[in-house]
């Protein structure tokens, strides 16, 4: 698909049309979907199973309707007193996770006895996950149950199993690891050598009640941690009151972590906002993080040094002090969750600082929710931003501090300013806006002179979108910057094909922004442009009419 807007064209090869009430791929036991949406980065699955891009595997805990499918991701075994992980997921009949589902709770109940608390899990749009703490011993199930779907998990007890301490330079036998291993001061992954997880493991680590000493695990090689969704690897404090340090991968050597929970660390040297350390550390290297949990940490999920090369793909960062936090780096994230981050300053979801010449900022599928700050915090960055729901930020779901940003087929709803941009004064700022429904905003579109510039310049180009809210457009600079075409805004707007009338949206108290079928959205949108998938003029907003 391509479109231009004014003097940009914009190439999106094999993009599907906006989808945002789904996330992820094919589910390979439901349903075969079309092609892979344009260009994808990530490792192969490998041998760990019949996978797909939202975490499924042959073996995982699945239940199923005509139209979806619950999944759970979580150990198949645990240790008294160490809270696991519980990730679960809604799909939908094309096998994607199902983001028109806003807020379902799951319920967990266990058998064999005991309890589990918390006993419900928040998913945001069709995922969530929540650190739990199991009382009980003994061979258990837990069960999952989502608007009437239900799915079970066994657990094993490793209270009898053995505990492999380790700490220092690793090698020999101490660079593979299964079972229980304890980390009990600083290891060190020598340069040259690589430190094999199995799926399944259990990593302890020692913490500090505060500051920055937490255990950490200095990576000069490299890490293959390769779990499968239904035994992931598990890096986790030896006390939960107690948080570990970080993953510090420090040389140029690729890492990945495919189904990985990382939680209760980050008690670890303090670094760019935010005043805490993080749990993944990268500087100078490159990391793949697949279908991984980043979760209920001291600090922010990730601190990405210049020059460093990271892939998040199908994750969930959720319940941080910060998301990832980066800086001059090489960065693709796709089909991942942001969600539940909340404080007292810099409370991101993701932050991209900058990139190197050669490198590219891609956001791609997925979903940034619940926080006390913004969704999308970017500063002197060329990011592109496409297929996201943003959603319920405090402040902005989209920050734009000098640089480019392509904000593209995504929805925008519930925070108090959709995207907003201000400038440091040196080149003007560029923000492309296309096929985009913001609504339930108290400000859409906003331009800010926060740093008294009258003469800064910053411009936007907004095409085939829907502006609906308290206040469409809010701007300190001159309204000339703001070009608005073949788009519904909620106060008049002049340019090309604009409307200023009720989108008419299906149930938006539901949070069902699609378009009715008396939308005047419908066959609004560039009559010169690409058009819709049944070859009418493409509608306005992220939603085309499905009849």
């Amino acid at each position: 698909m391509s479109w231009t807007i004014g003097a940009w064209i914009w190439v999106m090869t094999g993009c599907q049309p906006p989808v945002v009430a789904a996330g992820g791929t094919t589910d390979t036991e439901v349903a075969t979907t079309a092609a892979d949406s344009g260009d994808s980065r990530g490792t192969d699955p490998g041998d760990s199973g019949a996978t797909d891009d939202s975490g499924a595997t042959d073996d995982t805990a699945t239940a199923t309707t005509p139209e979806r499918v619950l999944r759970l991701q979580i150990r198949d075994s645990y240790l008294p007193g160490i809270p696991l992980v519980v990730r679960v997921e809604v799909h939908d009949e094309d096998g994607r996770v199902d983001r028109g589902l806003w807020d379902a709770q799951a319920t967990l109940t266990l058998e064999g006895g005991g309890s589990v608390v918390p006993d419900t899990v928040t998913l945001f749009n069709g995922l969530g996950s929540a650190l739990v703490q199991v009382a009980a011993t003994g061979e258990l199930s837990l069960t999952a149950t989502v608007e009437g779907l239900e799915v079970q998990a066994e657990l094993r007890d490793l209270s009898d199993d053995p505990v492999t301490q380790v700490s220092g330079r690793l090698g020999g036998d101490d660079l593979s690891w299964s079972g229980v291993v304890h980390v009990t001061s600083d290891a060190r992954v020598p340069a040259g050598e690589t430190l094999t997880i199995a799926p399944g493991t259990l990593v302890l680590l020692d913490g500090v009640a505060a500051g920055t000493e937490g255990v950490d695990i200095d990576v000069d090689g490299s890490v293959q941690a390769d779990g499968t969704a239904d035994a992931p690897i598990t890096f986790t404090a030896a006390d939960p009151d107690l948080p570990w340090g970080e993953l510090d991968h420090d040389e140029p050597t690729a890492s990945l972590y495919r189904y990985v929970h990382l939680t209760r660390g980050a008690h670890s040297p303090i670094g760019g906002h935010t005043d805490t350390g993080p749990v993944v550390r990268l500087d100078g290297s490159a990391v793949t993080l697949e279908h991984c949990v980043i979760s209920d940490l001291g600090g922010k999920a990730m601190q990405v040094l210049p020059g460093s090369d990271l892939t998040l793909k199908a994750c969930h960062v959720t319940r941080t002090v910060m998301g990832p936090e980066t800086d001059a780096s090489d960065v693709w994230v796709e089909d991942s969750w942001f969600t539940d981050m909340t404080g007292d300053d810099d409370n991101d979801g993701i932050y991209f600082h900058g990139q190197g010449d050669e490198d590219t900022l891609m956001f791609r599928g997925g979903v940034v929710a619940s926080g006390t700050d913004d969704g999308i915090d970017t500063s002197t960055a060329t990011l592109t931003i496409e297929d996201v729901v943003i959603r319920d930020w405090a402040d902005k779901g989209v920050t734009v501090y000098d640089g480019r940003v392509q904000l593209l087929d995504s929805l925008v709803v519930g925070n108090d300013k959709g995207i907003s941009s201000k400038s440091q004064g040196f080149d003007p700022v560029h923000v492309t806006v296309g096929h985009v429904t913001f609504a339930d905003n108290a400000i859409a579109l906003q331009s800010r002179d926060r740093d008294d510039l009258p003469d800064a310049v910053i411009v936007y180009e907004v095409q085939d979108s829907i502006l609906w809210g308290d206040q469409a457009i809010q701007t300190d600079y001159d309204p000339s910057f703001i070009t608005v075409r073949y788009s519904d805004l909620s106060s008049p707007w002049p340019g090309a094909g604009n409307l200023s009338a009720d989108p008419r949206f299906v149930d938006p108290a539901a949070r069902d922004y699609h378009l009715s079928a008396d939308s005047p959205c419908i066959d609004a949108g560039d009559p010169e442009g690409a058009g819709d998938a049944d070859g009418s003029v493409s509608d306005q907003g992220v939603f085309p009419f499905e009849g």
